[in-house]
């Protein structure tokens, strides 16, 4: 950090002729009490608030307490007030030097309570200061010397002492530089992550606080959180006074500060330190524009200065000082921990303040983008955090026209979303300048200004439209509402962009989950020919019309027209849009093709035409070039590849390709790949899909080899399921954590244990029932097909939060399962907004899964239909 007090010498004495401060000082700067004990500094005892005094009358030269040099003549009677700054300055470095802080706040305070009035010093406390014997006439600037102490305290890294001294110098006038406040906040941010344990006590006592206004609209307000960490508050406090006294913010100093509240948890206060930023660009982008109605546009050569008076008034409310800027990875970090706790949560955490505070700042930030205040275009990644919001039915506060208002979480979040879809931003705003004469030249003062009905949210990039009509073709399933995104995004909007990759990647799935097989036909030409097949795709079945669909999702049976289609070199480099097509060919019926594409682009699975024996080293090369292939390509194709595999019936090539997986993950995270390849785990999909096809394949050889591939079923689902296991607990983030779908495919190995099964739920009771009745008379309980995998498994289960299926409870009455619980899920309900709730019980020994992505309509007979049995009965 510069230090500036040397070059500020020079002005001491014009700073003189005008009071020293704006605001007139009622207290002293007092030496702050913090919540962590501070260092022991050792006292300066050779120089004190006396040394000032002695400014007047020297010491000695032999005097070896002398704070500086002697001067060659000796100092007048009455010396000047700006040798009085100069020598209080010095004295301050020395007592800094020393360590002697108390001292040097001494000082600086004696210099301020010099200037007060009479009746001003009757303040007790100034007892301290007057009981010194520092005599200052009035007069003295304390201006150099308090950035002096204040530049020391930030060196020495006492950051909250010199946190509260630059609170106090801005509500004083003293300016303080950008540059200095930035360095404050980073210190305070490295304070705060190496903190000691918080005490328990007042950890609750925050905690009381932070529910108490979750149910209040205070919660909104910023000045009554509490934050957890004395750093953080020393922060939000020196914001606010720079803020108050318009001193220069960089946008470091409110990165640093959302950051810090993020990782203390306070994802609340961190929102609205975020709308605070918004709040004031836009009153800066307002006032500029109403001063400068005639301000001349960036794109000419001569500019109109500005008149006196605007001048004037622009330098009085600091608008000419650059503030800091709204930017995406402000909101990206507060973003970011939002998305992991929805999906990270469970039904039992809706309920906990933590969720409730995460519901609360995305409805802050939700508010500023209905009232058009953010001034982004790059909000993909927050447009996915609204739509991702689970259904649940908690309330937030958020600020309405007249004043706070209480609304439903979830149907605020998608309201949002449906209001921005339905009047898109059109136009960039337009970018304005003045120009201010200077000594050394012109000056150029840019800024922009809002629209008149966009306000500051300015046209949106095309993956923020991406994530629009992701949304109506998803959430909404209104292929009407993507159509109209879609136009606007490539005819109104000024400039026109056209549809990318992505695009199309999106309305080709959403075409696949609407059973529209006959728009997907044309899209899959590339595919087709790359497989050597000629003409169209046979395609069986019909897509559901409106009569059989529910009522929220009727616009489902319109078509989509899909974009241009892309080139199969397009399709072969984005592996997103190839892993897309693939799932898109399976759905159609047709995994043989996928398992014909994976074996033209893997040299390890291309069949032996000549069928001649291959070398080792052939074998080595081949196995090379596959990881290489599969490191680059990620997990989403590689999954599409085994879905088809398991869908074919190919057993051997499955497990090939699934240590393919596993070999090529670990590569991909090795330090010395290539910079295109981009380190992935093994998802749980992957796990999931791989059970499924040792389901297959034991279903397929259980009646040739009977008991061996039970047992051999058994070895194989027991290391996959540990190996699953141990990669959650290493990386749960990247890899998932286990759902519905994967503990049901481990029942269904499981369930091949016992040795009957029951068809449905009430005969699976009545048997539980009777089981539990020859337990209390005999003692015995049949046991067969307990396994001690078994009992892993349904200890991870019930962990979990899951019940226990109906069928396995009478192997588990010992441990105290008698209750016949319903089946309830831990999991949240993310079903798309307009979908239906269904609940799929597949049988007595699975758990219940929600259907999420595939449109379920209804089956409707006709009354010919319904009669004929009985008119052919009639008949006969």
């Amino acid at each position: 950090m510069q230090c500036t007090w040397q070059s500020l010498t020079r002005f001491s004495s014009g700073g003189l002729r005008r009071s020293p401060t704006i605001f007139s000082p009622a207290r002293p700067i007092t030496l702050p009490s913090t919540h962590h004990k501070s260092s022991n500094l050792p006292k300066a005892v050779s120089f004190t608030a006396r040394s000032l005094n002695s400014s007047v009358s020297p010491a000695a030269p032999n005097s070896p307490n002398s704070p500086y040099p002697r001067p060659a003549s000796p100092l007048p009677s009455s010396p000047k007030p700006s040798r009085l700054a100069l020598a209080a300055t010095k004295a301050v470095h020395t007592s800094l030097k020393e360590h002697a802080v108390e001292d040097a706040f001494m000082i600086v305070n004696s210099i301020r309570y010099a200037a007060l009035s009479d009746s001003q010093k009757q303040n007790t406390a100034w007892d301290t200061v007057k009981r010194s014997s520092a005599k200052i006439p009035p007069g003295v600037s304390p201006r150099l010397p308090t950035h002096a102490l204040l530049h020391g305290l930030v060196r020495l890294r006492l950051v909250q002492q010199a946190s509260q001294l630059a609170t106090s110098m801005m509500k004083n006038g003293i300016r303080v530089r950008g540059r200095t406040l930035e360095q404050i906040m980073k210190g305070l941010a490295i304070a705060a992550t190496n903190k000691n344990a918080v005490n328990e006590a007042s950890d609750v006592r925050l905690r009381e606080h932070m529910e108490r206004l979750l149910a209040t609209p205070k919660v909104i307000n910023m000045r009554l959180h509490r934050p957890s960490d004395p750093n953080t508050a020393f922060a939000i406090e020196l914001l606010q006074a720079a803020r108050k006294s318009r001193s220069h913010r960089t946008g470091a100093m409110f990165n640093t500060l959302i950051t810090l509240c993020v990782i203390n948890g306070e994802i609340i206060l961190a929102s609205l330190i975020f709308g605070m930023v918004v709040k004031d660009w836009e009153r800066r982008s307002h006032t500029l524009t109403q001063m400068t109605r005639s301000a001349t546009p960036e794109s000419s050569t001569d500019p109109s200065p500005l008149p006196v008076e605007t001048r004037q008034q622009a330098y009085i409310f600091d608008l000419l000082t650059p503030d800091a800027r709204p930017t995406t990875a402000m909101l990206k970090a507060i973003v970011t921990p939002i998305q992991e706790q929805f999906a990270m949560a469970h039904t039992d955490d809706v309920e906990t303040p933590n969720f409730q505070q995460t519901l609360q700042a995305l409805a802050v930030l939700a508010a500023l983008l209905n009232s058009r205040q953010l001034p982004l275009t790059h909000i993909s990644f927050f447009l996915k955090t609204l739509s991702d919001c689970p259904l649940v039915g908690n309330w937030v506060w958020v600020m309405g026209d007249d004043g706070p208002v209480y609304v439903p979480a979830y149907q605020y979040f998608h309201e949002t979303l449906l209001q921005l879809t339905r009047s898109l931003p059109t136009q960039q705003l337009h970018n304005s300048a003045f120009s201010l004469n200077r000594p050394l030249g012109n000056r150029w003062f840019k800024f922009r200004t809002p629209h008149p009905t966009q306000n500051m949210l300015p046209a949106l990039k095309g993956s923020s439209y991406d994530s629009l009509i992701y949304y109506a073709l998803r959430h909404r399933f209104s292929p009407r509402l993507a159509k109209q995104i879609l136009n606007h995004m490539t005819t109104k909007r000024e400039p026109a962009l056209h549809p990318t990759l992505a695009t199309h990647n999106i309305m080709l799935r959403a075409a696949t989950l609407y059973r529209q097989r006959d728009v997907v036909a044309n899209a899959l030409k590339p595919l087709l020919e790359l497989c050597g097949v000629e003409g169209d795709l046979s395609i069986k079945g019909q897509r559901p019309t409106r009569r059989n669909l529910p009522p929220r999702m009727k616009h489902a049976a319109e078509s989509i027209r899909l974009p241009l289609a892309p080139s199969l070199e397009q399709i072969l480099g984005n592996h997103r849009l190839l892993a897309t097509y693939l799932l898109t060919l399976i759905s159609c019926g047709q995994p043989g093709l996928v398992v014909q594409i994976m074996r033209l682009l893997f040299p390890i699975f291309e069949p032996d035409v000549k069928r001649r024996r291959k070398s080792d080293h052939d074998k080595r090369q081949k196995w090379r070039e596959s990881l290489v292939y599969a490191s680059r390509i990620g997990p989403h194709v590689l999954n599409a590849f085994l879905h088809a595999l398991v869908k074919h019936g190919a057993p051997r090539e499955a497990h090939s390709l699934f240590k393919l997986i596993l070999t090529s993950s670990r590569i991909s995270r090795n330090p010395g790949m290539e910079k295109d390849v981009k380190p992935w785990h093994v998802s749980i999909v992957t796990y999931t899909t791989m059970l499924q096809a040792y389901k297959k394949e034991f279903d397929r050889c259980y009646q040739r080899t009977g008991v061996r591939i039970l047992s051999y079923l058994m070895r194989k689902t027991a290391t996959l399921y540990r190996m699953a296991k141990e990669d959650i607990q290493q990386n749960a983030r990247a890899v998932g954590k286990p759902d519905t779908r994967f503990y049901n495919a481990l029942l269904k190995i499981l369930g091949e244990y016992l040795p009957f099964k029951h068809p449905s739920r009430a005969r699976a009771s009545r048997a539980f029932l009777e089981a539990r009745r020859r337990y209390a008379q005999t003692g015995v309980v049949d046991d067969r097909g307990r396994w001690p995998l078994m009992e892993e498994v349904i200890a991870d289960i019930t962990s979990e939060g899951y019940s226990v299926p109906i069928g396995f409870h009478h192997l588990f009455i010992t441990n105290g399962t008698g209750i016949l619980s319903s089946q309830t899920s831990p999991e949240l309900d993310r079903r798309p907004f307009a979908f239906p709730k269904s609940f799929i019980h597949d049988t007595p020994y699975t758990l219940p899964h929600c259907n999420r992505k595939q449109i379920r309509y209804y089956r409707r007979f006709s009354r010919k239909s319904f009669w004929r049995p009985f008119r052919l009965r009639t008949k006969k």
